[in-house]
């Protein structure tokens, strides 16, 4: 025997696997994107908008005299391995003896000039910043000045000298952590994805088998499911179509019942006229007429009965819109009175109608 696994791919479960995990992903890649090729970029200008923030942090600082000054910038220098230089008047000014730079301080001296010269263009400009090649590190440097004061004699400049380390060993390392958490999070991601399509179409498939139990006739099925709004007005609909349903369907039963009946009634008159027409009133002219008169007057409520049958299922399906006339209810009543004069011959019956 051949089995086939049929999987339908169109399936709101299938669905909401597949978006899932299509969003999943794109934030995976997104990140990875951001992370690895976006670092080196982000690094460097994260770093220039420390080093302009800390020089503002030093000017200001500087302008009112901070006592503790020195101090917290040989701090900077030991902790983050920053580099500190003023100069007034052209001559330099460390902050720090020569022995605690934690970078050579002849490499950084060479690119003060070229700091004042980009600052010294420009009136308005009190600061600047470039990245140079520190020699003999395999990294770049960022230099960076401002002018704390602008006096007569000259003005006061502050130097930062950091250097911007390689991010590539960073890269390699968040690329190996990425990975474990990339996996870790598809997989999570999987499991969640068949969870909330499994949870979430699950009352769309309860109330598919009890939609087949409806079509087999079977009305008084509910459709009761406590799920998401849309779910719930669905819901409420098919338990409307089942009550209309079951509501159409006896009155369809009602009115089989009822045909039945009322076609017994002409029925039996005809048969009963045209057996006295066969066996009385043949040779009576008048009796016979009378007879023939009521036979045809049953036809015609035959005729009537069944053109009402096709009107009531033409309204059942809402093609027939009901019109209200007047009419005269004696002449009916009348006719209809007129039609049992055979039980008045026949078994002495006596009809009294009076209107």
């Amino acid at each position: 025997m051949n089995l086939k696994l049929k999987f339908d791919f169109k399936s709101i479960r299938f669905r909401l696997w597949l978006y899932f995990l299509m969003i999943s992903v794109a934030i995976l890649a997104l990140i990875w994107f951001l992370q690895i090729f976006f670092l080196n970029n982000y690094y460097d200008q994260m770093k220039e908008k420390e080093v302009a923030v800390l020089g503002q942090e030093i000017k200001n600082a500087y302008l009112a005299n901070d006592k503790t000054l020195t101090d917290r910038l040989q701090q900077y220098s030991i902790l983050n391995d920053y580099y500190f230089s003023m100069e007034y008047n052209g001559k330099p000014l460390s902050f720090m003896p020569d022995n605690e730079s934690v970078r050579p301080v002849y490499t950084y001296q060479r690119q003060i000039p070229k700091l004042k010269e980009i600052i010294e263009s420009d009136e308005d400009k009190v600061s600047a910043s470039f990245k140079f090649s520190a020699g003999r590190e395999n990294y770049n440097t960022l230099a960076y000045a401002t002018i704390i004061k602008k006096t007569d004699l000259g003005n006061l400049y502050l130097y930062i000298f950091t250097p911007l380390y390689p991010v590539d060993s960073t890269l390699t390392i968040l690329k190996s952590q990425f990975f474990y958490v990339s996996t870790g999070a598809m997989f999570l991601a999987f499991l969640m994805a068949l969870m909330f399509s499994r949870r979430i179409s699950r009352p769309v498939r309860e109330m598919t088998e009890s939609a087949k139990s409806l079509g087999m006739g079977q009305y008084k099925i509910r459709f009761d499911v406590d799920s998401y709004s849309e779910i719930n007005k669905l819901a409420d609909t098919l338990n409307t179509a089942a009550y209309e349903m079951e509501q159409a369907d006896n009155r369809q039963k009602d009115l089989v019942a009822n045909v039945s009946h009322d076609l017994k009634t002409p029925l039996t008159l005809i048969r009963s006229y045209a057996e006295m027409i066969r066996d009385f009133s043949g040779d009576n002219p008048e009796k016979r007429n009378a007879h023939l008169k009521v036979i045809m007057d049953e036809t015609d409520n035959m005729a009537n009965l069944v053109s009402d049958m096709a009107t009531v299922c033409a309204m059942s399906m809402h093609k027939v819109a009901l019109e209200k006339v007047v009419f005269d209810l004696t002449s009916l009543t009348a006719g209809v009175l007129a039609s049992y004069e055979i039980y008045v011959e026949q078994h002495g019956y006596n009809f009294q109608f009076n209107a």
